[in-house]
């Protein structure tokens, strides 16, 4: 249908264009030749009104590293898997997914670890609960799936901002345009597991930074609510 989008656009003086990304307005402007400076961007937001602030439990234990969001390939859950094996003093939990999709990861990876729980797909409702148990959460995408490096303002992340928990996601450009690393997250190499362990080992064990990370996140979110839109 470019043909006739393009036609569409090209055609209409009035149109006003908007793009969740900058790297997504650059592709508008270059397949219908659009000026760049006419495209603006609003990321996608969240209403923080239900979340709550909370400070990293330095008294617990086993810390809860969490992972929200689909099971898909691009979305690179395998690397968050293999980061729960490598770390069996505390317990890893993926929500999402159905559970023909947790059984092919077991599978896949031969899991035995007693630390990684599946918990199916909740309602956006239901989630704040799960976040508040949480003390670190994950944002684990691929570099691989072209469309989430470049295209994809997640909404996982600014649900994890407004949680106030430190946030540990993938070095891609559609994250960088919303956190900075060390400031309001840590970014880690994609698709490397190894960088994820030792990323949420530094979390796991540095309370001041964890708050530093989380606090500032939380208090970026302001900029991606729905009411700021």
């Amino acid at each position: 249908y470019l043909d006739i989008y393009k036609k569409a656009i090209v055609g209409n003086k009035n149109l006003i264009l908007s793009a969740i990304t900058s790297y997504l307005a650059d592709k508008i402007s270059e397949l219908f030749q659009i000026e760049r400076k006419k495209i603006a961007i609003s990321p996608s937001g969240v209403d923080k009104s239900k979340y709550q602030k909370t400070n990293f439990n330095k008294n617990k234990i086993r810390k809860t590293i969490m992972y929200v969001g689909n099971m898909y390939a691009g979305r690179g859950v395998n690397n968050f898997v293999l980061a729960s094996k490598n770390i069996p003093d505390h317990d890893f939990i993926i929500i999402g997914g159905n559970k023909s999709e947790a059984d092919y990861l077991i599978k896949n990876f031969n899991l035995s670890n007693k630390n990684l729980t599946f918990i199916p797909h909740q309602s956006h409702s239901e989630l704040p609960q799960y976040y508040a148990k949480s003390d670190i959460l994950i944002l684990p995408d691929t570099a691989k799936n072209v469309w989430r490096k470049l295209y994809v303002s997640p909404n996982k992340l600014f649900e994890y901002m407004a949680a106030c928990k430190p946030i540990i996601a993938s070095d891609i450009p559609s994250v960088k345009e919303v956190v900075t690393d060390k400031q309001s997250a840590l970014l880690f190499t994609p698709d490397d597991p190894e960088d994820l362990t030792d990323k949420i080992n530094i979390l796991v064990n540095n309370e001041r930074l964890s708050n530093f990370l989380s606090h500032n996140a939380f208090n970026l979110v302001d900029n991606y609510t729905w009411e700021t839109k």
